[in-house]
């Protein structure tokens, strides 16, 4: 595929401890300790802790090229 390409569907992500912190200060929390206690101050201050997101295909275009795909392009690779 040349372009990225949005697919049929979605995929969850948790949200990481660095994350759940930025969402709770936004919110107006100060919060410190371990993941599992940031989870239970997500969920009391109505904050989520699980993101669904879109599946991606991606495409090739604005990549960059490999050391196989440059040498097969200057020829120095045959295809037979």
């Amino acid at each position: 595929m040349r372009h990225d390409v949005l697919l049929s569907g979605t995929k969850t992500k948790r949200l990481a401890r660095a994350e759940m912190l930025a969402a709770l200060q936004g919110k107006g929390v100060v919060a410190s300790g371990k993941a599992k206690d940031l989870k239970i101050l997500c969920d009391n201050n109505g904050k989520g802790t699980i993101i669904l997101k879109q599946k991606k295909g991606e495409g090739w275009e604005g990549k960059l090229k490999g050391m196989l795909q440059i040498l097969w392009e200057q020829g120095w690779i045959d295809p037979q």
